[in-house]
C-alpha cells in the first residue's frame, strides 16, 4: 500500500492519535521519511495530541468515556410536555427552509388571484392546488441533502422520529391554514359554489394522503424523488378526472374516494405515515 502527498496529509491526524491500521501506518511511515514537508505536519499533530493529553482531564483519556456517556443520554427519562413540545416546535422553524414557507404562500395568493378572476369552476383551482404544494414542500422537511444543520440536531438526545414529526406539523399546519385562508376568500368573495367547510373538505383530504407519500418517499429515495413521485401521481390524477379521459364506473367511484376527505383517505394517510415515521431508523449520536 503506498499513498501519495494528499492521501497522506489526509492520515496525519490518526496517524497521530494511533487509530490507522498496520498497513496504514506502515504506508504513512514510509511517505514521512521521504517527505519532509510531511514530516514536520505529522510532528505538529503529535505535539497537539501531546499537549491535549497533558491538559485533559484522567477520565477523558478512558477509553469507553463518551459510549458511556452516550449509553446514560439513551436510558436517561425525557418528560414531553405541552411547553416541550412547544419549545421543540418552535426550535424547528428556522431549521426548515425558508423557500417552503414563501414558495408556498406565493403559489396560493396565486392561486386566489386567478380563482377570483374567474366565473365558473373557481373551488376547483384551488382543490388541484392546495395538496400539491403542501406535499412538494414537505418533500424537503428532512434530508441531509437540504438541512445542513441535521447533523448537529441529531446529536442531541432528541429522537429524530421527534424531530421529523415537529417539521411535518409545522409545514403540513402552515399549508392547511393557507389553504384555509384561501378557502375563506374565495368563498366570500361569491366564487365558489360551495361553502367554506365543503370546499375545505374537497382538498384536506387529498393533502392529507398526498404529502403521506410525498415524505415516504422523500425519506427513502431524496428530496427530489418525493417531488417527482407526488407531481406525477397528481398529474395522473388531474387527467384521469379531466372530461377527456372515459372511465368505468369503478374508477370513477375510485377516484370519487380520493378526491375527497372521508375515512379511507384519512386512514391510508395516518398508515403511509406511520411506515414512513417507523422506518426512519434511530440514528447514532455522534460523537
Amino acid at each position: 500500500m503506498k499513498l501519495d502527498h494528499a492521501e497522506t496529509r489526509e492520515q496525519l491526524a490518526a496517524f497521530a492519535a494511533g487509530t490507522l491500521s498496520a498497513e496504514e501506518r506502515a504506508a504513512v511511515a514510509a511517505h514521512l521519511r521521504e517527505c519532509a514537508v510531511c514530516a514536520r505536519e505529522a510532528a505538529e499533530w503529535a505535539s497537539i495530541r501531546g499537549a491535549v493529553r497533558q491538559a485533559a482531564p484522567e477520565a477523558i483519556l478512558r477509553p469507553h468515556v463518551l459510549s458511556n456517556i452516550h449509553a446514560r443520554i439513551a436510558t436517561a427519562e425525557t418528560h414531553f410536555n405541552a411547553p416541550v413540545l412547544w419549545q421543540l416546535l418552535l426550535a424547528q422553524v428556522p431549521l426548515v427552509r425558508r423557500q417552503i414557507w414563501t414558495a408556498s404562500a406565493l403559489v396560493l395568493t396565486l392561486g386566489v388571484g386567478v380563482t377570483l378572476a374567474l366565473r365558473y369552476g373557481a373551488d376547483a383551482f384551488l382543490v388541484l392546488l392546495a395538496p400539491l404544494v403542501a406535499a412538494i414542500g414537505i418533500a424537503f422537511i428532512y434530508s441531509p441533502e437540504n438541512d445542513a444543520p441535521l447533523e448537529i440536531t441529531l446529536a442531541t438526545p432528541t429522537s429524530p422520529r421527534l424531530i421529523l414529526l415537529a417539521r411535518l406539523t409545522l409545514v403540513f399546519g402552515y399549508n392547511f391554514l393557507l389553504g384555509l385562508l384561501c378557502s375563506t376568500l374565495i368563498a366570500l368573495n361569491g366564487h365558489a359554489m360551495v361553502a367554506v367547510q365543503l370546499l375545505l373538505m374537497q382538498w384536506l383530504g387529498p393533502m392529507l394522503l398526498l404529502s403521506a407519500i410525498s415524505l415516504a418517499a422523500s425519506l427513502r429515495l431524496g428530496s427530489t424523488a418525493g417531488v417527482g413521485i407526488a407531481v406525477t401521481l397528481w398529474g395522473v390524477r388531474v387527467m384521469m378526472t379531466s372530461s377527456a379521459v372515459q372511465l368505468n364506473l369503478a374508477m370513477q367511484q375510485s377516484l370519487a374516494v380520493l378526491n375527497s376527505t372521508n375515512v379511507f383517505t384519512v386512514v391510508l394517510a395516518a398508515l403511509i405515515l406511520l411506515v414512513a415515521v417507523g422506518w426512519l431508523p434511530n440514528q447514532e449520536q455522534f460523537a
